[in-house]
Formats: C-alpha cells, structure tokens, sequence
C-alpha cells in the first residue's frame, strides 16, 4: 500500500478519509482480520437427496410418555442404515439418529428433511416401505403421517 500516508501508532499504511469535514485516517490496522479461504469443498462426495431424522432420546422405564429408545429407536437407526446401504441408496439418503424430536407418546417418531415429512409410531415392519415409497421415490407412507396438529411434548 505504497503512496498512503502512516497510521500514526503503528507506523503502518493508513487510507485518508473524510468525515463530516474533518480528515481521518483508516487504518488497516484497525481493519477486522479474515480468516483464511476455506480450501475447495470436495466435489466428489454427494449430497444426500434426503435426510431421514429417527428419534432414539431414552427418558428411562418410569417416564410416564415413555420415550423413543424405549420403542425401538435406536435399532430402528441401525436397521434403515442397513437397508439403504443393502439397496444402494447410500450416496442419496442420509440416516441419522437424534435426540427427542418432542412426539414422545407417539413415537418411535421420525423426519425425512427436506420434506419436511413426519412419520409416528414407526416399526421395523415399516422401515422397507419408508425407504422405497419416500425416500427412494418421494411418496410419503400416508398411513404413519404425524398429524398436523400433533401436541409437541
């Protein structure tokens, strides 16, 4: 930045600017600091068509809504995980388990984003029919649909 005038305390180069009438200096100094360019994201890795949200929250035996663990949750994560990989469908569905997604007493509760699709009460029994008829081809299983006007618990 040769040709501009010093940052009186740093010593640094400064930009003359002018406020109001008076003449002010920018320092670069003052300037906030950037961090690095993020490097080129990897191209090669795909992006999931849709990502299906299964609640695994466990409150314990004696809760009185019961939780989605209790039901089944977490094996219900391992299993659609399975399907997807045994049909090939791994580079366009993403599974993960999360925590209560506050339809407890209705559980094992699930959501296919970006849909924004929620199922209720779902069973291993129904796991084949989710994967294809929505996830791999977009239609929603209408016998397990949450309600639209479901209590968030």
């Amino acid at each position: 930045m040769t040709g501009f005038p010093r940052d009186p305390w740093n010593g640094r180069a400064a930009i003359p600017l002018s406020i109001k009438g008076e003449n002010v200096a920018l320092s670069i100094f003052n300037l906030p600091v950037l961090p690095p360019a993020l490097p080129p994201r990897n191209r090669s890795m795909p992006r999931p068509k849709r990502h299906l949200l299964i609640c695994s929250n466990n409150r314990g035996p004696a809760h009185p809504r019961g939780s989605c663990g209790e039901k089944g949750g977490e094996q219900l994560v391992g299993r659609m995980k399975d399907l997807i990989k045994e049909k090939g469908l791994k580079d366009e569905i993403l599974v993960s388990r999360t925590g209560c997604l506050k339809h407890c007493s209705l559980g094992v509760t699930a959501a296919v984003y970006p849909d924004n699709v929620w199922y209720q009460r779902v069973s291993e029994a129904d796991l084949e029919e989710i994967c294809f008829s929505h996830l791999a081809s977009g239609t929603p299983v209408d016998r397990l649909l949450l309600p639209d006007d479901a209590r968030w618990e």
